[in-house]
């Protein structure tokens, strides 16, 4: 396919546009680091707040009401636990137990309940996570003691793309 402008040009003349010129790479070079260490802050926070999700502990709730939700096809169901408080949990409509039954919940941190399927999920994404965050942080300390070189692969000379040619 053949187009009005060669494929060298096409940034040519855009605003901004510098070129593949050290100036362009040196303004690019620390963007990365630090976006390396901001995931790794994400990674780290929600691991950490999986795990204490997940060692929350299981208690066994009493039913006192479900109302169906027919748009959503799920119930809102309320609980009283143990201590004689209530909650709601959202459950699907094929998982909701009925009236007076007994179901686990899970304590969440913060006064939040949630139903406990049993199955471990949320330490699983926790090791997941942490796992993840603690590779990336080593990697960024790597970085910080071995940075890449300076020196880049400079496709076109640093006066290419200048407005007007200079005179010599």
């Amino acid at each position: 396919m053949r187009t009005r402008f060669p494929e060298h040009q096409l940034g040519k003349g855009t605003l901004g546009y510098q070129g593949e010129t050290r100036e362009y790479y040196a303004s690019k070079r620390g963007l990365w680091a630090v976006t390396r260490w901001v995931i790794v802050g994400l990674l780290l926070g929600f691991g950490a707040m999986f795990l204490w999700a997940s060692a929350a502990p299981v208690v066994t709730a009493t039913v006192v009401s479900a109302t169906e939700q027919p748009a959503t096809g799920t119930n809102l169901v309320v609980v009283r636990l143990p201590d004689q408080s209530v909650g709601t949990l959202v459950l699907a409509n094929v998982a909701t137990p009925s009236v007076g039954a007994a179901t686990e919940v899970r304590l969440l941190p913060f006064g939040r309940i949630a139903a406990d399927d049993g199955d471990g999920v949320g330490r699983s994404a926790a090791v997941v996570l942490l796992t993840a965050g603690l590779v990336m942080a080593a990697y960024s300390a790597f970085r910080v003691v071995r940075p890449k070189p300076r020196t880049t692969t400079v496709l076109a000379a640093d006066d290419a793309y200048e407005r007007a040619p200079t005179s010599s």
